[in-house]
């Protein structure tokens, strides 16, 4: 789809449900290609088991108003079990852009965020995932568990993760090998009011703060690289690993990813769904991808 306005999907009033979608493809001179909702409204999104991929925001000559290649949502979000992957904006959050207000949730649970880009001068932030605010501070709470964010592209900072403003809750999540223009490695740019971030990988932690010293891992369980020795969690790119979205596999079981995440949802399944366990020998993996979880698929056994 192209026109002058959102290309995939929009809604501005009502609470929008998706689930098991794909939208692929689509082009738009507005915020959000693939998936707009509540441009001026704020309805609640909330999206399951679903592809969004190769969308464009182009926004308007000289770069305005194309937030969110492939998303942009200014309503509470429950986000589980998705891929969004190589869309693209003229402006923030390539991925991902999220401009919530007081009280407002954005949740993101087991998906993964990959070859994202925002690609024109000037304020372009978030290659994966933008996290902003409308209205008065502190603004919105923003909770991450269990995701993978890795190799988007930023014009400016937050080439992975641009937090500018609310409160961000991270687990379990690799944040790592994101470039700005530049070619240097930013993942994680936490301007907002706080944030909490534990047994994560962030390649990066320049631009992180306080709550990501460098360690291997630190006092908060995270593995933090910095600018001069970042960090490789060793992952495979995007494809289809099983299941019905795209994934990065963990490559070898040296990766820092391999056995050192936390289940704090006690999820049952990795982001390919059912039949491929969240958590193996008692460990779970860092990211949105379990090493060597069976396909439990092929064969059931129904005792009536």
């Amino acid at each position: 789809a192209y026109w002058n306005g959102p290309a995939g999907l929009f809604s501005d009033s009502k609470a929008v449900y998706i689930s098991n979608c794909l939208f692929a493809a689509n082009s738009s001179l507005s915020p959000g290609g693939g998936i707009l909702i509540g441009f001026k409204g704020r309805p609640p999104l909330t999206l399951v088991d679903s592809v969004i991929v190769s969308n464009i925001a182009y926004g308007t000559s000289g770069g305005g108003n194309g937030n969110g290649g492939g998303i942009y949502a200014s309503g509470p979000v429950d986000m589980q079990n998705c891929a969004v992957a190589f869309n693209i904006s003229s402006n923030d959050g390539a991925g991902l852009y999220l401009s919530l207000t007081n009280g407002h949730v954005g949740r993101i649970v087991n998906s993964t965020f990959s070859d994202n880009a925002t690609v024109a001068q000037g304020g372009r932030y978030g290659g994966g995932i933008y996290l902003g605010r409308t209205g008065a501070t502190p603004g919105p709470s923003y909770e991450i568990y269990n995701c993978t964010v890795v190799s988007n592209f930023s014009y400016n900072n937050g080439a992975g993760i641009q937090q500018a403003a609310g409160t961000l809750l991270m687990y379990s999540t690799i944040v790592a090998g994101n470039r700005m223009t530049i070619g240097t490695i930013d993942d994680l740019n936490a301007t907002g009011v706080g944030a909490v971030c534990s047994n994560c990988i962030i390649g990066n932690n320049t631009g992180a703060g306080a709550p990501v010293p460098a360690g291997l891992p630190n006092v908060y369980g995270t593995y933090a690289g910095t600018a001069a020795d970042p960090l490789d969690p060793m992952l495979l790119p995007a494809t289809n690993n099983g299941g019905g979205t795209l994934t990065c596999a963990i490559a070898v079981t040296n990766s820092l990813a391999y056995g050192n995440g936390t289940n704090i949802l006690n999820l049952l399944w990795d982001q390919r769904g059912d039949t491929y366990d969240r958590v193996r020998g008692g460990r779970c993996d860092i990211g949105a991808y379990e090493y060597g979880a069976p396909d439990r698929s092929g064969t059931r056994i129904i005792l009536r």
